[in-house]
């Protein structure tokens, strides 16, 4: 990011995240910007900021899904949105990570252990998916093996998160 990208927000960058977060809604290219302007001041944090619960503001998806599109990340003219009610849940005590998905008739999860290593970074395996349908018992089945990979935070503070992981994708999450 230059330095004309980083004058161009008219809001710190922190301030405008929030924003977008209580609004669910910005222009696109200002939330790039504001990512990239929190990710270059390298405020990473610690395994103890990052247990508890977090709600997903925005993701770019994977590299794969971005590919589809046609595009790295959006076009000055989208409109990022939250992607719906998703939760990650950090328990630094036990190494155990847990996202979930509730939409109006199923909620589902994924979860398993994982490793914090000192560069910042989340190497999971989900070894579990759960799935409630809301009139129906909870289906708990094993994932195989291919269900790992690692979450490299690039941003955190008391309320603010970002990461990328290895599947080329960004997520910006506000503390619950």
């Amino acid at each position: 990011m230059t330095d004309d990208m980083v004058q161009s927000l008219s809001v710190d960058p922190r301030s405008l995240l929030l924003e977008a977060a209580s609004k669910q809604r910005m222009p696109a290219q200002e939330l790039v910007n504001a990512v990239q302007a929190l990710e270059q001041l390298q405020q990473r944090g610690n395994l103890a900021m990052l247990d508890g619960e977090w709600r997903l503001v925005w993701t770019s998806g994977t590299q794969q899904y971005q590919n589809l599109l046609k595009q790295q990340w959006p076009t000055p003219s989208d409109q990022a949105v939250n992607r719906g009610n998703i939760i990650q849940r950090v328990n630094a005590d036990a190494r155990q990570l847990e996202t979930l998905v509730d939409g109006a008739i199923a909620t589902l999860c994924v979860s398993g252990p994982f490793e914090y290593s000192d560069r910042h970074r989340l190497n999971f395996t989900f070894s579990h998916f759960t799935l409630q349908l809301r009139a129906l018992p909870t289906l708990r089945l094993p994932m195989g093996s291919w269900a790992k990979g690692w979450l490299q935070t690039t941003y955190l503070d008391d309320l603010l998160h970002i990461e990328r992981g290895d599947r080329g994708g960004v997520s910006v999450y506000i503390k619950l």
